[in-house]
């Protein structure tokens, strides 16, 4: 009785998580995403710029595809909630193949920043890197203002 629920319990904090990520998860993956705003005023020329423009393509490609991963494992993981007799050991092997597909994600975006800082010169990258720093705290504290509003 007590083994159900804590189950129960855990099944419905995992899917209050999901339906929340299914919610916020476009939401999420763009904030990972580097805006091509913060190119603006680094006066690039134009070999920067088209060097930007095909990593910038790309990498939104294969992280588009990495964010469909993810939801498509999300859905997969509400699926084995939703069974009567749910499995703790394939839900939480789904939670460790999820995370592992976040981890992909942010190596992508971290190997996406280290590949535009090879095309920029040294002021470029510094003007680049606080805007994107810029860009990471606001998107912190949306977070922290969304999660203020629901307390």
């Amino acid at each position: 009785m007590k083994k159900t629920i804590i189950l129960i319990s855990l099944a419905v904090v995992i899917s209050g998580i999901t339906l929340l990520s299914f919610w916020g998860g476009k939401q999420t993956c763009m904030m990972m995403m580097t805006e091509k705003t913060s190119y603006e005023g680094l006066n690039l020329s134009a070999g920067q710029e088209k060097t930007l423009t095909d990593l910038d393509d790309s990498f939104r490609k294969e992280v588009d595809m990495l964010c469909m991963n993810v939801c498509r494992e999300r859905t997969a993981l509400m699926n084995l909630l939703s069974e009567t007799n749910s499995n703790p050991e394939a839900i939480y092997k789904k939670i460790e193949e999820i995370g592992g597909l976040q981890v992909g994600l942010e190596k992508k975006t971290a190997d996406h920043i280290l590949e535009i800082k090879k095309t920029l010169s040294p002021r470029q990258t510094a003007v680049y890197l606080k805007r994107v720093r810029e860009e990471l705290q606001k998107s912190i504290q949306q977070c922290a203002s969304s999660m203020a509003l629901k307390s």
